[in-house]
């Protein structure tokens, strides 16, 4: 199975390279969403919450109207993970 993901940091769509390194800034996630949602459920990763820097969960939220998709980044507890 395959499961196309989309890493975000600041609201925008980025590809690390070891997690830390930025290699590409490719920008509006949306498109990306919307290309990827065509195989099926695409992983959403909130970098900035991985990294306990921050929250994209409105941006995230808003994604998931829009396609099925798995989150992950920043879920530490069982209140943020039922949350999600």
């Amino acid at each position: 199975m395959i499961v196309p993901s989309i890493d975000i940091v600041a609201g925008r769509a980025v590809q690390l390279v070891g997690g830390e390194t930025l290699a590409i800034e490719a920008g509006d996630p949306f498109p990306i969403l919307e290309r990827f949602s065509r195989v099926g459920e695409v992983a959403v990763i909130d970098i900035d919450a991985a990294r306990g820097e921050g929250s994209n969960a409105p941006l995230i939220e808003e994604m998931a109207s829009l396609a099925r998709i798995r989150v992950g980044g920043g879920i530490r507890d069982v209140d943020t993970a039922l949350s999600w």
